[in-house]
Order: structure tokens, then sequence, then C-alpha cells
């Protein structure tokens, strides 16, 4: 709960909430994935909503994949099957555009993997590609991911951004010129703002502060604007990164922050709701939204997804099945084209082959808009039900969009490597002791072969021979016992004879 907390700074290390303090606050339980974790612990305001959708009803809302127990039933486990359905027959549908889009399409020294590319990746093997070829040009990524360059970069596409009250990176940081940053804010009438990190991933070092006018008037303010600044240089400006496999290119980035605009989407919403675009090869893949809407439904990862074509699904339910939900209806009558266009353009600006935009949204109210939030290069978002179609579609670009390159750039070791996993995959058919083939016996060649085959000759011919020698020696043992034998016999019957 934010109880005791003073109600003009509220500080929230785990996301853009535009929260105030008569809300009560409950953390989501995490995700046991470490990849994942950070994107898990979201904050669930509890507020007086007007969101139509009811636990248990066999809504999409509720259907999400930080499942918990109350939320496996037999209405989400039907639900995840038919977005599966959704996504796979999107892939079906549109897999070859994508391929004849690649094959014209300008990618950038910064993003190309006609050299990496097999034949055989996914998705996440892609993924990795892409992160490791962003680490070839450190300036040119930072461009994009650092938050301070990239206005500058959407200006280019003339895209609309949230509104920048002030931006440095920490060899130009000037405590007094952060101060008279956010004073100037009290005359300009803003109330409230984020500061965030430049150089950070999964919403660390934030803070949120509300009700600013009201505090630019309080005998406090000095303490207030101190509090900021404190929080600003000690929690948003100096620590280092958290480095993953997955934000490996964000290493080695200068640390900055920026102070921007507290994004509202309106009406009962306390966190901006947020529509992210990934666009492959020029073109836009999917879009899929997280936040709070207009009527305080609360969008979590996977509940609300809609694809290139305009098909997938809203928080009411499929739009195949005439599933209408107002949000949805109002962003795919007013939005999708715009948000479209826009992410098209900045992924053919920076020559990116696969990229994510995200746009904040207020759909509803006296000044309705859209407005650019990051760009993400790499996700860690685990695209549970379309990362085959995906990760197929972007490995296809090359193979077959990019097809000469693709042949110029093959070699023994790329095909050694497809047949590794081959032999990985179709263990699945092998009997547990199957030796052979799980303890990795190879072929013997030709010559080993034919040496192998003599020698054995040779030994069953040496077998045979003792064989034979044994068996001739125990045939003369046995004679000469007959005729000793038949000696001892002749000669007692003389000596009985005589006698």
């Amino acid at each position: 709960s934010f109880a005791g907390l003073p109600a003009t700074l509220v500080t929230l290390a785990l996301g853009s909430w535009d929260a105030s303090p008569e809300h009560e606050i409950r953390q989501v339980s995490p995700a046991l994935n470490y990849a994942e974790k950070f994107d898990a612990f979201q904050l669930e305001v509890v507020s007086d909503s007007e969101c139509p959708y009811e636990a248990g009803k066999g809504y999409s809302l509720h259907c999400f994949k930080y499942d918990t127990d109350a939320h496996h039933s037999d209405h989400c486990t039907d639900m995840h099957v038919r977005r599966l359905q959704s996504a796979h027959a999107f892939m079906a549908a549109e897999g070859q555009m994508f391929v004849e889009q690649a094959a014209h399409y300008e990618i950038g020294s910064l993003f190309t993997k006609v050299v990496e590319v097999r034949g055989d990746e996914n998705y996440e093997e892609m993924d990795l590609y892409h992160v490791k070829g962003l680490l070839r040009e450190p300036k040119t990524i930072q461009r994009i991911e650092d938050k301070i360059q990239l206005k500058k970069l959407a200006e280019e596409v003339n895209m609309p951004t949230t509104a920048l009250y002030y931006g440095a990176h920490l060899s130009k940081w000037n405590k007094t010129e952060f101060k008279e940053a956010l004073t100037a804010l009290c005359s300009k009438k803003v109330d409230g703002f984020i500061v965030k990190p430049t150089h950070m991933s999964y919403s660390r070092g934030i803070k949120i502060v509300r009700n600013w006018v009201k505090s630019c008037k309080n005998s406090s303010f000095a303490q207030d604007l101190e509090e900021v600044t404190k929080f600003a240089y000690n929690e948003a400006l100096l620590p280092d990164a958290e480095h993953t496999v997955e934000n490996a290119h964000l290493q080695g980035m200068e640390h900055g922050l920026v102070v921007e605009e507290l994004f509202s989407s309106g009406g009962l919403s306390t966190k901006p709701l947020e529509v992210k675009v990934q666009v492959l090869f020029g073109k836009v893949y999917d879009m899929w939204f997280m936040g709070m809407d207009h009527r305080g439904c609360q969008v979590y990862g996977g509940t609300w997804h809609v694809f290139g074509d305009k098909t997938g699904w809203n928080i009411n339910g499929l739009m195949s099945e005439n599933k209408t939900d107002e949000s949805s209806k109002l962003f795919m009558d007013k939005y999708f084209d715009e948000v479209k266009d826009y992410s098209e353009a900045f992924a053919k600006h920076v020559k990116a082959d696969y990229t994510r935009v995200d746009f904040f949204l207020r759909m509803v109210g006296d000044s309705p808009t859209f407005a650019l939030n990051e760009v993400e290069t790499v996700t860690g978002t685990w695209y549970e039900y379309g990362r085959q179609g995906l990760g197929s579609a972007w490995r296809d670009g090359y193979v077959l969009g990019k097809s000469k390159e693709y042949r110029q750039n093959a070699s023994p070791e790329k095909w050694s490597k497809l047949m590794e996993n081959v032999k990985e995959d179709r263990k699945i058919l092998w009997a547990e002791d199957d030796k052979g083939f799980h303890d990795d016996v190879k072929p013997a060649s030709t010559s080993t072969g034919s040496m192998e085959s003599t020698l054995m000759i040779c030994c069953l011919g040496l077998l045979l021979a003792c064989g034979a020698f044994c068996a001739l020696w125990m045939s003369e043992k046995s004679k000469n016992a007959n005729l000793i034998s038949s000696a001892r016999t002749s000669t007692r019957e003389t000596e009985l004879s005589a006698a």
C-alpha cells in the first residue's frame, strides 16, 4: 500500500504507473524463468473499474501466460488453443509475403544475418544472432536504444513521441540544471512526470512524480525537489544495467536519464495502455498490448494480440468469432493504420530486419492520441503462440528471400551443425537402450571398414585352424588310448591261458 508515503512523490521501481496514494497496490506473483521475471513483476492497481469482463466467464482478458491455479480453468485452456490456431492461421496465410518482402528489403550492417543463418534456426536462435549482431556497432545501436538519442531519431520520420522535459548523460550531468528543469515545470502547469534511465532495462530505476503543481506551492518544495534529484542521480543515473544474454547489446552504453511526460490513457486507467508493434522486413508482423484501458481493464501480455492482417484476438475473445470490444474497436478503427505506417517507416529508416516499436495510447477524452514510448531491438517476451511462425518467417527471409547471399555463405561447418540438430531431434524416436545411437557411434570410413573386414577374416581363419588342430589332437589321443587298452587286454588273456 502507499499509505504513509508523501502524496507528491510515489516511487515505483517496476513500471511507469500513473498511481495515486488512495489506490490499493498488489504485486503479481513473478514467473520462475529469469528472462521473464522482471516482466512478471507488474503492479495491479485496484480501483473502481468499469471493465465488463468478469473472471471465470471465458473472456480472453483473464487468460494470460503467467497463469496461476486460479487462471488454469477449462475456458483458459480452450482460449490458449484457439489463440494458437489464430497465430498458425496467420503464418500459413502470410508467410510467403514476408519472404518476398525480404528479397528486396535493405538490411543494415547492424542487423544483417546472412553470414550466420544456417537454415534450420528457430525464433530463439534468430534472436540470439540478433543480439550478437547488435554488438558489432555499439554507437549505432545505442542511437536507437538510448532514449535521448531516440527522440531525435523519431523526429527524422516525423513520429509523435512523449514530451521530453529533461535529458542528460552522466558525462554532462549537472545537478543545478536538473533542478532548474523540474522547477520550470511549475510555471508550465505540468502536474506529473516520470524519471527513467536511458541505459537500463527491465524497468529499473524509474520514479513517478504526481501532484507536482501542488508541490510547487508548498513550503516543502525544496525538500521534494532535492528528493527527486537524489533519486535521479543515485538510482537512475549511477547504477549499472543488469545484463543478461538478451540485452548484452546494451553493455557499454553511456549512463543517462530522461524526464518525460507522465502519459495517461484517460478515464479509469492508472497505467498507460501500450501497443507493442513487431516489424519484420519492414512489414508489421503483429501488435500486442499491455497496461490499462480507460475502463480500468488490466491488460496482460498475451490477452490482446493483433496480427498484421488484422486478425487475432482482443480481451473479449477471438476476432474471427466476432467477439467485439470497445477498446479494440477504437484502436482498429482509428489507430491501427497510423501505428502500422509509423512502425514500418521507422524500421525501414534504421534498416532493421526485425525490431519492436512501442506506443502509448489515449483513445478517449478531449485529446485522443498516441505517442512513441520506446524502441526495443531485442525483446524478452516468449511469444508462446507465434514463436514458430515468427522464427520461420525471419529465417526464411534469409534462406529464400536472400537466397543468393545464403548460398554464398554456406559452409561444411553449417551443414554439420544442421545434421547434429537433426540427430538431436530424432532421439525422441530411438529406444533408450539403443546405445549405438545415443553414444554417437560414427560410421566407419571405407578404408577402415576394409581393414576391419580383413582382420575379422584372419581371426575367423585362425579360430577354425585352432579348432581343427584341437580335434585332430583329441582324435589321436583317443586312438592311442584304445591301442594301450587293447594291448593290456591281450597280455591279460595270455597270462590267464598260461595259468
